[in-house]
């Protein structure tokens, strides 16, 4: 039976149940902001018990079973741990398993998956990992309708039972009950259901009301199931709270220091000696008791009568196709010795994409690493095949990186690969001018005359925290490709100049120097390596680029430089906008160079729904990147989960998220083209539509297609 999901069921209610339940929830809402600030700090045991049960076991399961909550040898397994949280304002977790029982699950299904449901701050606006709306947001009443039910009694304290009901179909509300005390207005209890990916849920939670756990989760009870391409598995949770060392929040402190390094406030943490199994140990720390039902479990692991029963699972032809399909479809994993590999699987259909311009595209991931987890110095090799079936051709791209300086992004890189095909932009020019006054266009030039090669070493360190400066070099190496026999109609008027032009090969060394920065960037040190987090202020960056002549072969002699700006703003209630603006230039041309920027080029894979949106525009053919020596572009991206798909009901609870694009770009070449884009997206796949304009006129449309499934 799957969660009472709260449905939206026809209501007998009165104005008045209405407006009594409005004032109560108002009144909630303008405590909320104190609430939510009402501890600056403490620290939480939690003891956590649950069973998945393999109701049904698909495809999806036998190929993916990493994305459900399950056993993959039984019908139903027990685990059990104990967890302690340290918890920093405004919503930092340091997590830790202290003990952990399961010989079916593990850890990163509970911390992942069953943590973020029970990490709750109910008067922050957002909760479950900030990817629910919560009904006493400060503009609840714009998302949620309100019905005054019922008056209880706790304790000679009056309950109001409020039930929320979501104005709109989406995974972004929930629907059930809040009970709130009178005249305090705080929550002292939910029980709110809702959708999470493709899982059904229902959570239950009492807050404290007690001085030593005022306001903080006590008791929770999750039921998640999951129904996935005909698989079927069933979860139940229930944790236990207990806490310590409660700091309250000073109201009147201002102008505190502002804390950049986020290390003890993001990790989950399990020690080798953490994997209890021993009956008297548990016996000793668990806060709930166990059910006759969770003993059985727990004594089950050897037992014949809940091994998967299905007989498809143990015929030669199951384990046959089973195998053949994990060795090819599967992405697989391997550790041995320290060192790790990570493969994305030969023919996995989720490695596929889609796009108007080059049409279907696969890519293949390699990545070989060996970690010093003493140091965090690591060196990895990862590298990346791309296939356009479209155009025929392949990319390949082989980087090496040796992490060498942890903890200050110290590292060096070398890469070697192909990119997209270009023209020399100075043989652009010879044919415009010569060919001005006839017929002649782009759409009708082969212009990929150039095949491109390139060889690259970089060295990064961070100068300061959010100060990066990246050295290094490119050589590239451009020879002619075999092309088609040119039309007389276009060719006739080419003179001997630019057939030279086009049977040349060309090379180009070129140091180069990046500097990057980001004011005020968060930051965690996370197994002895430095990742940035965020920042609420824009990312510059500038790069200078110059090839020099007569240098290990090098014919070309030029300057590039690049510059942009990027960020993202979080308008709170799950809205965001997203803008990067950036501009480059070649100067100083000495010779015939080509007009490869860094910053604007052409992206062959659809990029993924949390790639940036930096330089990509999804319609400009391939001819108009390599057609001028300079550009100036801007990328815009509004994103929200409530936006055209809340017309349509069915659709809008498998949908996470709707966005907006706009780009333009201003070249020499094209003085104004325009794109403006939808898309939606879940975590399995996400899909685009654009359409591009230049000077006001539509140029064509076109759709984009990934699938993020592969990416999680």
């Amino acid at each position: 039976m799957a969660p009472d999901v709260h449905k939206d069921r026809p209501l007998t209610v009165s104005e008045e149940q209405e407006q009594q339940a409005r004032y109560i929830v108002e009144n909630v809402i303008l405590s909320a902001p104190q609430l939510a600030k009402y501890y600056e700090q403490y620290s939480c045991k939690t003891y956590l018990k649950g069973t998945a049960k393999l109701d049904k076991k698909g495809i999806f399961f036998r190929l993916f079973p990493g994305y459900f909550i399950a056993d993959r040898r039984k019908k139903e397994a027990f685990v059990e741990a104990v967890i302690e949280t340290e918890f920093v304002e405004p919503n930092f977790y340091n997590q830790q398993f202290v003990a952990f029982n399961s010989r079916g699950l593990d850890t990163d299904d509970i911390s992942e998956k069953i943590m973020r449901f029970l990490k709750v701050n109910i008067y922050q606006e957002t909760s479950f990992n900030q990817e629910v709306l919560m009904p006493i947001a400060s503009n609840a009443f714009n998302y949620y309708r309100f019905f005054y039910e019922d008056c209880l009694d706790s304790v000679g304290l009056r309950i109001h039972k409020i039930r929320v009901q979501p104005k709109v179909s989406t995974q972004k509300l929930v629907s059930g009950y809040i009970y709130i005390a009178d005249k305090d207005w705080y929550v002292a209890e939910i029980d709110f259901s809702g959708k999470w990916n493709f899982s059904a849920y229902n959570i239950k939670m009492k807050f404290g009301m007690a001085e030593h756990n005022f306001l903080l989760p006590i008791e929770s009870h999750l039921e998640l199931h999951t129904h996935l391409l005909g698989s079927r598995v069933l979860n139940n949770f229930t944790s236990y709270c207990q806490y310590s060392e409660l700091k309250r929040k000073d109201q009147d402190l201002t102008n505190a220091p502002i804390k950049l390094d986020l290390s003890r406030h993001y990790n989950n943490k399990l020690e080798a000696s953490s994997l209890y199994h021993d009956s008297l140990y548990w016996a000793q720390n668990r806060a709930l008791e166990l059910s006759d039902d969770d003993l059985n479990l727990l004594n089950s692991d050897t037992s014949p009568n809940n091994l998967e029963a299905d007989p498809k699972q143990t015929s030669k032809a199951d384990v046959f196709f089973l195998n053949i399909a994990r060795g090819t479809i599967m992405p697989k994993r391997f550790s041995l010795g320290g060192h790790s590999m990570r493969y994305s699987g030969l023919i996995n259909p989720l490695k596929f994409g889609y796009s108007g311009h080059n049409g279907l595209v696969y890519k293949q991931d390699l990545r070989i690493s060996k970690l010093n987890a003493a140091s965090g110095k690591e060196l990895s090799f990862n590298p990346r095949l791309e296939y356009v079936f479209k155009r025929r051709e392949l990319f390949v791209r082989m980087p090496l990186t040796w992490i060498y300086k942890p903890k200050k992004l110290g590292s060096f890189n070398i890469s070697v690969g192909n990119k997209n095909s270009s023209f020399s932009s100075k043989g652009i020019d010879i044919i415009n001018e010569s060919l001005a006054d006839s017929s002649f266009n782009f759409d009708s030039l082969q212009l990929n005359y150039y095949q491109h090669f390139y060889f690259s070493m970089r060295h990064r360190n961070e100068l300061r925290n959010g100060l990066i400066l990246d050295l290094g070099f490119d050589y590239h190496y451009y020879t002619p490709v075999v092309k088609a026999e040119p039309s007389p109609l276009h060719f006739k008027e080419i003179n001997s100049d630019i057939e030279e032009l086009i049977t040349e090969n060309y090379r180009s060394f070129t140091p180069l120097v990046s500097l990057t920065w980001t004011p005020f960037q968060y930051y965690r040190i996370n197994n002895k390596r430095k990742e940035y987090l965020w920042s609420n202020f824009p990312t510059f960056n500038v790069e200078y680029a110059r090839s020099v002549k007569g240098l290990l072969g090098s014919n070309s002699e030029y300057e590039l430089v690049e510059i942009d700006v990027q960020q993202k703003i979080g308008l709170g209630l799950l809205r965001s906008v997203q803008y990067y603006a950036g501009m480059g230039m070649f100067t100083n041309t000495q010779s015939v160079y080509f007009a490869d920027f860094a910053k604007f080029s052409r992206h062959n894979f659809p990029r993924s729904w949390n790639d940036g949106i930096g330089g990509v525009f999804q319609l400009l053919p391939n001819s108009w990147y390599n057609a001028s020596n300079s550009y100036i572009q801007l990328h815009g991206m509004y994103e929200s989960p409530l936006l055209l798909l809340q017309l349509f009901k069915p659709a809008a609870n498998k949908v996470f998220s709707e966005r907006f694009y706009f780009s333009q770009l201003y070249t020499p070449a094209i003085a104004s083209y325009t794109e403006f884009g939808y898309g939606l997206g879940n975590f399995i796949f996400n899909i685009g539509i654009f359409a591009g304009f230049e000077r006001g006129e539509l140029q064509g449309t076109g759709f984009k297609f990934s699938f993020e499934l592969g990416n999680n």
